[in-house]
């Protein structure tokens, strides 16, 4: 999805992304999670399945969300959609 590539920046960043996301997923879009496991003091990986439907169609794609934790605080999130599923 083109339109919501991009970089988003704290709080606002995040909620600018789901904002978009409900937007043109018309409210379906929902965060399935399949797995979380926490690698080290630092980094969470988690394993979702998402949802939603477009145009009359549900598609389900598995993404993989990077969460990067420095002094308690999340510092970085890499979301890693997969793309040819």
């Amino acid at each position: 999805m083109p339109e919501l590539q991009g970089d988003y920046v704290g709080l606002t960043g995040i909620r600018t992304f789901f904002e978009k996301i409900a937007s043109v997923s018309k409210g379906t879009f929902t965060v399935n999670p399949v797995t979380v496991t926490p690698v080290g003091n630092e980094l969470v990986v988690v394993h979702s399945k998402n949802t939603m439907t477009l145009e009359n169609e549900t598609i389900e794609t598995d993404v993989v969300v990077v969460w990067r934790f420095v002094d308690g605080r999340i510092t970085e999130v890499w979301d890693i959609p997969s793309v040819y599923a």
